[in-house]
């Protein structure tokens, strides 16, 4: 299991006010997130901060689902091979 940091894109809020289309001011978030990669597919990764064996059977809390589109960098720190 490889522990690493995710950087990634994300839409930025719902305004719910009025708002003339020359006040707006729009762009995207860039987030960085840190966790265990628990599943990947082509479209998507599924990264946990928290992960635990309980009687011989993971577990993870917090798990995040990351769109592979929205990925700009993967850093592995490093490599788990049993927790």
């Amino acid at each position: 299991m490889k522990l690493e940091i995710i950087e990634w894109i994300d839409s930025m809020g719902v305004n719910p006010l009025w708002t003339h289309i020359s006040d707006m001011e729009n762009h995207v978030c860039k987030c960085k997130s840190v966790g265990y990669i628990v599943q990947e597919t082509n479209e998507f990764i599924v990264i946990a901060p928290n992960i635990a064996d309980a009687e011989n059977d993971l577990q993870v809390c917090g798990h995040m689902v990351i769109p592979k589109c929205a990925i700009l960098k993967r850093d592995v720190q490093s490599v788990i091979q049993n927790i």
